[in-house]
């Protein structure tokens, strides 16, 4: 009879194949791998939802200079726009703030210039930096 040798608790060879070691590292490579991934998303994510928010903000405040634009009433500008509203529909917990100064400057030849100058300013919670945006009107 022949006497055959075993290794009695080692795993059998196998040849060309991963060992333990090799298939440890690979799991920790795909790991390390994954999380990054992950962190990226969640980045990516923040940054798409705060972009959001401040297209939003712009849209507020570009909305209220076109109205104030279009308004043809001049002289009342002012008692009608200038203010601050909360509740805002399209970003919860914002503030749009209208302020309008009226510019009249007495030119050397005589002439009155008359102008206002308007700014909007939208601020949120959820925003870095406020929103403004300025704009010039002229009596028609």
């Amino acid at each position: 009879m022949r006497a055959v040798e075993r290794n009695v608790g080692a795993p059998p060879a196998a040849p060309g194949g991963f060992g333990m070691i090799e298939l440890m590292i690979a799991v920790a490579i795909l790991a390390f791998i994954a999380l990054g991934i992950g962190a990226a998303t969640a980045r990516l994510s923040r940054t798409t939802f705060s972009d959001a928010d401040r297209l939003t903000a712009v849209q507020l405040a570009d909305e209220r200079v076109t109205l104030i634009l279009m308004d043809p009433v001049y002289d009342s500008l002012e008692s009608r726009y200038t203010g601050i509203e909360s509740n805002l529909e399209m970003l919860p917990g914002a503030t749009r703030e209208t302020n309008i100064r009226r510019v009249r400057q007495t030119r050397p030849d005589g002439r009155v210039l008359d102008y206002k100058v308007v700014t909007v300013t939208v601020r949120s919670p959820r925003l870095k930096d406020p929103v403004s945006r300025t704009a010039t009107v002229t009596p028609r």
